[in-house]
C-alpha cells in the first residue's frame, strides 16, 4: 500500500507518529519557532495526502508562532486552499506572501487560481509576466556565466599571498 508520491503508507504513518511526537517535545521548550517548524511539516504531509483541511489547520497554527519560512507556509497554504476548493480564498491568502524569491512560484499558483475562477484574461497576463521574468533571469544568468571571473581587488590579492607566504 502507497501513500502520497509513491511513498510506502507504513513510512508515511511513522513520520506522521514522528511530527507528533516532536510536536509535544517542542511544546515543553517553548520555542515557538520549533513548534511551527513541526506543524509546517505536518501541513506539507496531510497536503501531500489530500487532507487539505488538516493541512491548513496545521499551516494556521504555524503562522501564529514564530515560524522562520512565514511565507513558504503561506505559499502551502494557499495551494491547499485552492485544493480544498476555495480558490477565491487561495488568492487573498497568496496576495500575503512577499518574499521576492517566490515571486515566480506565486505568479504560477496565482494563473491557476484566476482561471478556477473564470479570470482567464487575468490568468494570461499573470502568466505572460511570469514567463518575462523567468526568461529575464535566463538571460541574466547565462550573461553572467560568459563574464571573466573578476580579480579580487589588490587589497585582498596582497591578504591572499600574506597568508600563502605562513
Amino acid at each position: 500500500a502507497e501513500a502520497a508520491h509513491g511513498v510506502p503508507r507504513r513510512a508515511t504513518e511513522e513520520a506522521r507518529a514522528a511530527f507528533k511526537r516532536a510536536l509535544k517535545l517542542t511544546r515543553a521548550t517553548q520555542f515557538g519557532s520549533l513548534e511551527g517548524f513541526v506543524r509546517r511539516g505536518l501541513g506539507y504531509m496531510a497536503k501531500a495526502e489530500g487532507r487539505y483541511d488538516e493541512a491548513l489547520a496545521a499551516y494556521d497554527q504555524a503562522l501564529c508562532l514564530e515560524v522562520v519560512e512565514r511565507d513558504s507556509v503561506l505559499l502551502n497554504k494557499a495551494i491547499a486552499t485552492q485544493r480544498a476548493g476555495n480558490a477565491a480564498q487561495a488568492l487573498e491568502v497568496l496576495g500575503r506572501v512577499k518574499d521576492p524569491k517566490l515571486a515566480a512560484l506565486c505568479g504560477l499558483h496565482a494563473a491557476s487560481m484566476l482561471r478556477a475562477l473564470g479570470r482567464d484574461e487575468e490568468a494570461d497576463r499573470v502568466a505572460r509576466q511570469i514567463k518575462e521574468i523567468r526568461q529575464h533571469l535566463q538571460r541574466s544568468a547565462d550573461e553572467a556565466a560568459d563574464r571573466p571571473k573578476q580579480m579580487p581587488n589588490r587589497e585582498v590579492q596582497q591578504r591572499l599571498a600574506g597568508m600563502k607566504q605562513r
